[in-house]
């Protein structure tokens, strides 16, 4: 069983030598590692030049800084044949070092499934994950009720869903719960319990920046509008209280826009379906302050 391990990298000079090193330090050495620098402009490429001699090792750059879904998709696109899973890390964690091991033999339990989640741990120990789903199986319905619960996971599914044409939703730059829903259409999720990725909150993350810009904003608004245009139905009739709070987002994100006739609407809809909301105080707020 060989694993590709795929890792976007843009601008993590600083972070990307422990999550190469997690990978080629794992007790379970079948595997290649794709690592896809998307237009760096600090000396990421420079401190990767230390692992071209691996020939498990592919460094691809992106000409531009295009997204961490383009940047995905294109290691997607350049994982080996002879690869059986793909997996996904980003270049500011790391990798426990039983990660591979583990997940083969998760894998190899259920060998009907196509397409896993394992979960995360902060450094301290504690669970980034929701230790609830540990060992259990959801259909697109069950996944839906329980997303806004869910934590954070690692996605790791079978090279069968590549050829069926699954790749990142590149209508917009990052928001990969897109991509998940349109995957658990069509695959059963099985949560693992073996703790597969440290998670690090020390340095600007790839889907958390702290300078968050207009493009930012609305890159969100965006996915999160593309999420209820094509699951907003059964994400209302399985989860309808999450489906009010992407309304109150997007009505925040409509004010923040300058949008504000557009967030009344969306606020009203969603104080309809959950009245008592912080996003109601966190309109008002956002319609009076100006950002951009």
């Amino acid at each position: 069983m060989k694993f590709s391990i795929i890792t976007p990298v843009y601008n993590r000079a600083l972070t990307i030598e422990r999550a190469v090193d997690s990978i080629l330090n794992q007790s379970y050495q079948n595997f290649e590692m794709i690592i896809v620098d998307d237009g760096s402009s600090d000396s990421s490429l420079e401190v990767l030049k230390k692992y071209s001699h691996d020939e498990r090792i592919k460094i691809l750059k992106l000409s531009n800084n295009s997204g961490v879904n383009i940047a995905r998709n294109t290691g997607l696109k350049n994982v080996s044949e002879d690869s059986d899973w793909i997996t996904f890390l980003d270049s500011d964690d790391e990798f426990t070092s039983d990660a591979l091991l583990n997940m083969k033999f998760t894998i190899s339990s259920n060998p009907t499934i196509n397409y896993f989640r394992f979960p995360v741990k902060y450094l301290d120990g504690k669970s980034v994950s929701n230790i609830s789903l540990f060992n259990t199986v959801a259909d697109y319905e069950k996944y839906i009720s329980h997303m806004d619960k869910c934590g954070e996971w690692v996605v790791t599914f079978h090279k069968k869903v590549l050829k069926d044409g699954f790749l990142y939703d590149e209508r917009v730059k990052a928001f990969e719960s897109l991509s998940w829903l349109a995957l658990s259409k069509n695959e059963r999720i099985f949560y693992g319990d073996f703790f597969v990725r440290l998670y690090y909150l020390d340095v600007e993350g790839i889907t958390r920046p702290t300078k968050k810009t207009i493009e930012f904003y609305r890159n969100l608004a965006n996915g999160l509008s593309l999420i209820l245009e094509d699951h907003g139905e059964a994400i209302l009739k399985y989860n309808r209280n999450f489906y009010a709070t992407y309304l109150y987002e997007l009505a925040n994100l409509d004010a923040i826009l300058g949008n504000k006739k557009e967030g009344i609407k969306k606020l009203l809809k969603a104080m309809r379906l959950s009245f008592f909301n912080i996003g109601v105080l966190r309109f008002f707020k956002n319609s009076i302050s100006k950002r951009f």
